[in-house]
């Protein structure tokens, strides 16, 4: 199991307001999900990294593979610094 740090990142000069999902097999920054509710944000990174990690074991280990990023549910948590941390439950 690994956790997902989720951090945002706030806007530039060139980009505007991004949300940043971490953990130990990869990352994805997505675009600041401001159709969503403040606590379902987090939850928009979550789907994008697993998106993304379904999309490599696809590629890896075929069609019928099952996948855990497709299925599972999230638990997710403020860190004192703002941040959030999901874990699989």
């Amino acid at each position: 199991m690994q956790a997902i740090l989720i951090k945002y990142i706030g806007p530039t000069d060139t980009k505007g307001s991004r949300i940043k999902a971490t953990c130990a097999r990869g990352s994805i920054t997505i675009g600041y999900p401001h159709h969503a509710s403040d606590k379902d944000k987090p939850l928009e990174a979550v789907k994008a990294l697993c998106a993304k990690f379904a999309e490599e074991d696809k590629k890896e280990y075929g069609t019928n593979s099952k996948s855990f990023w497709k299925t599972t549910s999230w638990a997710i948590g403020e860190l004192p610094n703002g941040d959030h941390c999901a874990v699989s439950i």
